[in-house]
């Protein structure tokens, strides 16, 4: 009961505490690919990111397989939930993802420059769900850490599009 109580407590506090300016913050990047527009959104489906990001990893809930299909669920960290809200491939991807903190909408559109270049934006609308969630958006989604990601993602798949012979 106390236990019960205390988790109440924590809930109130916790949602007393955000304010709205605080809760929501909304980050954008736009790239420009040296690739085709049906091979470069591939790249940022759940299996494509395997190839260019040194760091992801992800664990397929639904479907069983790899692959990216409309309403697949899948796990990025233990306590990190995503599924695919909509999927218009070589157009249009949205994502949804929680864990414990954060909720977040990832919003992937491409569109082709020309038959060798692919003009990629990506939107970013995450919200703090708890007090940490809040230290999470003030601290590492800020606009610095998009222009570091920006810059990071920039050089990775540069390096992949000379890889797959896409660029030179």
């Amino acid at each position: 009961m106390l236990k019960m109580m205390l988790l109440m407590l924590f809930m109130m506090f916790a949602m007393t505490t955000l304010k709205a300016d605080d809760q929501r913050a909304v980050r954008s990047l736009e790239l420009t690919i040296n690739g085709p527009v049906d091979k470069v959104f591939q790249l940022f489906t759940p299996d494509g990111e395997t190839a260019w990001i040194p760091y992801w990893k992800w664990t397929p809930i639904y479907p069983a397989g790899k692959e990216t299909v409309r309403d697949m669920v899948f796990r990025t960290e233990e306590d990190t939930l995503w599924t695919l809200a909509v999927y218009e491939p070589s157009q249009r991807s949205v994502y949804v993802h929680t864990s414990p903190d954060l909720l977040a909408r990832i919003e992937v559109e491409c569109s082709a420059i020309d038959a060798s270049h692919t003009r990629m934006k990506i939107t970013w609308v995450l919200t703090a769900i708890t007090p940490h969630g809040q230290q999470v958006i003030a601290h590492h989604e800020t606009e610095e850490g998009l222009a570091k990601k920006k810059e990071n993602w920039k050089k990775w798949l540069d390096e992949y599009c000379v890889k797959a012979g896409w660029s030179k």
